[in-house]
């Protein structure tokens, strides 16, 4: 009887052992994980031992002649703890901001010269970069993030 406490409605090797729950989720988990690496992607110009400072200088040599005609490029690496990102600043001759007029009030975004560097830039700067994040767990693993400013004009009406 006392042993009858114990395994009372419950068979060892049965279907509702706990090691099929176990493979079950396991086997999930993995095709998750199968799904999330699709996503992984490493630069082609990306260097395990390269620092922020020398992917920086390489970002800015390769946008030299690549850029139109007046823009000026500049490049920033904040110094806060735990900071990972490379700041880019574009002076341009060219409205950088344009205004848009919606229902709920007013935004700006990019115009199309604006947005055609920085398209240009981010293409530039992925070459040095590599990204193995999981959104889904609140995983990030990059080399660095990339934040673009564009500088020196007015917002186009």
């Amino acid at each position: 009887m006392q042993n009858a406490l114990f395994t009372d409605g419950f068979e060892f090797g049965a279907a509702n052992d706990t090691s099929d729950v176990i493979r079950e989720n396991r086997a999930r988990e993995e095709a998750r994980l199968a799904e999330v690496r699709k996503g992984h992607w490493v630069g082609a110009k990306f260097a395990k031992d390269r620092s922020r400072a020398d992917i920086k200088a390489a970002i800015l040599a390769d946008l030299k002649g690549k850029l139109p005609a007046g823009c000026r490029v500049s490049g920033r690496l904040p110094s806060y703890s735990m900071a990972c990102s490379i700041v880019i600043t574009v002076k341009v001759p060219f409205a950088a901001r344009t205004e848009c007029r919606e229902v709920n009030g007013k935004w700006t975004r990019d115009t199309t010269e604006a947005a055609s560097v920085r398209a240009l830039i981010e293409e530039t700067a992925k070459a040095y970069n590599y990204d193995r994040s999981d959104a889904l767990t609140d995983y990030f693993d990059r080399a660095f993030d990339l934040e673009i400013r564009f500088v020196g004009t007015e917002a186009a009406s």
